[in-house]
Order: C-alpha cells, then sequence, then structure tokens
C-alpha cells in the first residue's frame, strides 16, 4: 500500500502544479485571440481548470469505477467554494462581489447543484442523462457567450513565443493526462487494500488535489483585486464538472447510486451554493472572519464524510 500512497500523491501533485501551468498557457491562447477578458475568457478559464476533473471522469468511468468520478465532481465543487473562495478571502483585506455580474451565473449553478439529487432519486443514471448533461453545458456555454461577448484586444506574439506557448500546453495536457491514470489506478488499489470506499478517496484527496488550479488561479485574482473574475472561474469550474465532467462519464459508464454513501456529499453541496447565494447577494462585502468560516466549513465536510463512508 505504501508504493501506492506514494504513486497517488505524487500524481496529483503533478496533476495541480502542471495543470496550473495548462490554465496559464491557455489564457496566453485565448489572448492571442483577444478572449482573456471577455465571456469567452471565463469559459476558456472554466474548462481549463475542469480538465484535471475530466480526465479523471475519463480514466475511472473506463475502468469500471465512475464512483470515483462522481465524488470527485461533488468534493471539488465543494472544494473550489469553500476551500478556493474561503482562502481567497483570508488573504485578501476586503472582498466585494457584483451582483450584477454574477447573478445569472450564481442561478444556474443552483439550479444544476440539484442534479445530482434527482439522480439520487432515480438510483441509476443512464447514457441518455449523460448526453442531456453535455447539452446543458453546451446551452450553459451559449448563455456566457450571450451576456458577457466582448471580443478584448488581440496580443500578438512572435512565431518563437506562439510555438513555445503551445508546445508547452500541449506537453502539460499530456501530462495532466498521464497523472490523470495513475491517481484513479492507485487510488482504487489503496481503497481495495485498506477497505476504504473509492469514493471517499475522491471526494477528500483526489477532490483537492483537482481543486488546486483554481486554488492558485483563484487565490491570486482575488488579492489583485479581481474578484469577478475568480468567482467567475469558480462558477463555471463547477458547472463544467457538474454538466460536462459528469455528463461524460455516464456517456463513458452508467452506473447506480446508493443514497447511503452519497446523501450527505450531494446535501453538503447544496448547503454550499445556498452559502454562496447569501454571501452574493445578502452580505456582498466578505471580510477574513468570512473566510475563516468558509474554510473551517470545509475542513468540518470532509472530516464528516470520511467519517460516514468508513462506517457504511
Amino acid at each position: 500500500m505504501l508504493t501506492a500512497t506514494i504513486i497517488l500523491l505524487v500524481s496529483i501533485t503533478f496533476l495541480a502544479l502542471v495543470s496550473k501551468r495548462v490554465v496559464d498557457y491557455g489564457l496566453n491562447i485565448a489572448s492571442y485571440f483577444g478572449a482573456e477578458e471577455s465571456g469567452i475568457g471565463l469559459l476558456f478559464i472554466a474548462i481549463f481548470t475542469s480538465i484535471p476533473e475530466l480526465f479523471i471522469g475519463v480514466f475511472s468511468a473506463t475502468s469500471g469505477h465512475p464512483e470515483i468520478s462522481l465524488a470527485n465532481v461533488v468534493g471539488s465543487n465543494i472544494a473550489d467554494i469553500l476551500l478556493v473562495l474561503g482562502m481567497g478571502i483570508l488573504l485578501a483585506t476586503t472582498v466585494r462581489i457584483s451582483q450584477e455580474k454574477i447573478k445569472g451565473q450564481i442561478d444556474i449553478l443552483f439550479l444544476f447543484s440539484l442534479v445530482p439529487i434527482l439522480m439520487l432519486a432515480r438510483e441509476s443514471v443512464s447514457r441518455i442523462d449523460g448526453v442531456i448533461l453535455i447539452i446543458l453545458f453546451l446551452v450553459y456555454c451559449v448563455f456566457v457567450l450571450r451576456s458577457r461577448f466582448n471580443k478584448g484586444k488581440r496580443k500578438d506574439y512572435s512565431v518563437r513565443e506562439w510555438t513555445w506557448i503551445n508546445v508547452n500546453f500541449w506537453f502539460g495536457l499530456a501530462v495532466v493526462v498521464i497523472s490523470a491514470y495513475y491517481v484513479v489506478n492507485s487510488a482504487v488499489d489503496i481503497a481495495a487494500m485498506a477497505g476504504i470506499p473509492d469514493w471517499i478517496i475522491s471526494l477528500s484527496i483526489i477532490a483537492l488535489g483537482t481543486s488546486l488550479p483554481e486554488l492558485s488561479v483563484d487565490v491570486s485574482a482575488i488579492r489583485k483585486g479581481h474578484i469577478d473574475l475568480a468567482i467567475g472561474d469558480i462558477l463555471g469550474s463547477c458547472v463544467a464538472n457538474i454538466t460536462l465532467v459528469m455528463g461524460v462519464t455516464l456517456v463513458l459508464s452508467p452506473t447506480s447510486l446508493s443514497v447511503y454513501k452519497y446523501a450527505f456529499p450531494i446535501l453538503a453541496l447544496i448547503a454550499t451554493n445556498l452559502l454562496l447565494w447569501y454571501l452574493s447577494f445578502k452580505r456582498r462585502i466578505l471580510k477574513k472572519t468570512d473566510g475563516f468560516i468558509m474554510v473551517t466549513l470545509y475542513i468540518f465536510f470532509i472530516i464528516t464524510s470520511m467519517l460516514l463512508g468508513i462506517s457504511i
């Protein structure tokens, strides 16, 4: 089990660090097309920061363990809101949320967060459900582009710079794919040897690892005063996880859901989205105390999930 644990930790480290570089080079590509600060740019960031979850989903589904991806989606979304936003608030002096710019996206995220509840009620999901989720993601993309489309100034690069950006982007993407493969395999091995459900490892350790790109990008954005960019990425990434990542996973491997396994994590996800809605529309100005509470809630969620998961 020691070997599998080392492989898991090393793979998650590579996944997190290289994903951050993929996001950086991806934004360079976006800026080349004049999309860095527009709705297109927000979609670029959201999709790029969801790349780890996407490949975790592909490999978990093709290896016959789709529950790893489903738990990762739920865990990553909770981490994005409580941990990423909470850490950003802790490191900033005061965070002011612009209600006008994010209202529609928060409403959509809350509605999409109800999707796992509907799946749980049915206790089984099919490829058709996966296709519907992917279509919902495309609808969301159209919504963002129509509401925030304004093509920015195109940034020119020399041939050498453009080549360097593309080589690093695609090489980084390949490393992410390989890392995701080993993350899934090692998690399954550890779960089998330790007698711990693999979805618990995915809900906690893997979800934290796949959320590190958002943590790096968004905390930096919040500290620089780009709160709308950070929250836009968090919302977009959460929507991409629930629709695109979960949809691809179900298309590749339909599965059944256990109420005993997923009831607490899914209810925690809905509660987290309600908290985000409250902070955005009732408070609007967030201070360090709010960040501390959010990070504390995330720690409580992880500990409770692990205790409940082991007892099942």
